[in-house]
């Protein structure tokens, strides 16, 4: 998979990801416990077409506080722009982010993605994907189980089921084959949050992208269905329709 390649613009700066966790006892961090096993995708726009001008990170802050003071238990994990990645609830955590029962309320991290009017959208779904690579590494978790919203719906046979998020799932900016294909990418060629991995899962991660023979690269990552022994990272492909193929 070619580093060069990609439809997404790639911020410069040197992002941090900012703590900003909200109270646990809220209604919407309650603190019952979870082991990571899927990553959520979302965006914050309410759907096609309605792009709002101006509602920006504190926004989404203040989201969580007024779910909670009219007793809702949504929540999200994380919140990224063009330029900053927000947590506001710990991964090992529960919150309500994709219906009563679901996969993603189970054991699922909750990315939102900022939109509106202002932010760049190409920077923002790389950092979203860069997110993404590293919460895999941090819990072990298969490329096949970063999902969206909708098709955790899906999987979970939850009744409703969300476009969200709407623009991806379009086709927009990419569309979900370019997004999976970008975590691919930061995943082999490091571009990962390292202050968010302990010492021990950085340093074996590095030594993996450091082998020389390519071997089996992330078996601690990816299931049989998707990276089988003796194939190489390098040649997995995502086809147009988003589903993975050698």
């Amino acid at each position: 998979m070619s580093k060069k390649y990609s439809v997404y613009r790639r911020p410069l700066d040197d992002i941090k990801i900012e703590n900003r966790f909200i109270p646990k006892g809220l209604v919407n961090r309650t603190g019952n416990m979870q082991v990571p096993k899927y990553i959520v995708i979302h965006e914050t726009s309410l759907g096609l077409g309605k792009t709002p001008k101006s509602k920006d990170m504190d926004n989404y802050e203040q989201l969580l506080y007024q779910y909670a003071e009219r007793n809702m238990p949504v929540g999200y994990h994380y919140c990224v722009s063009d330029s900053e990645v927000w947590q506001f609830i710990p991964d090992d955590e529960r919150t309500s982010q994709t219906g009563k029962g679901t996969l993603g309320n189970l054991m699922g991290i909750g990315i939102e993605r900022l939109v509106n009017e202002v932010t760049d959208r190409n920077k923002s779904i790389h950092i979203q994907a860069k997110l993404s690579a590293t919460l895999m590494i941090k819990w072990d978790i298969p490329l096949e189980n970063v999902l969206t919203h909708r098709a955790i719906q899906h999987a979970s046979n939850y009744e409703q089921k969300k476009d969200c998020p709407s623009r991806m799932l379009a086709g927009q900016y990419g569309g979900t084959t370019q997004f999976y294909a970008e975590v691919l990418r930061c995943i082999q060629y490091g571009w990962i949050f390292e202050d968010h991995l302990s010492e021990d899962k950085l340093a074996y991660y590095k030594n993996l992208l450091n082998d020389s023979n390519e071997k089996n690269i992330y078996m601690c990552l990816f299931t049989d269905s998707i990276l089988t022994h003796g194939e190489k990272f390098h040649d997995i492909q995502i086809n147009d329709s988003g589903h993975f193929k050698r």
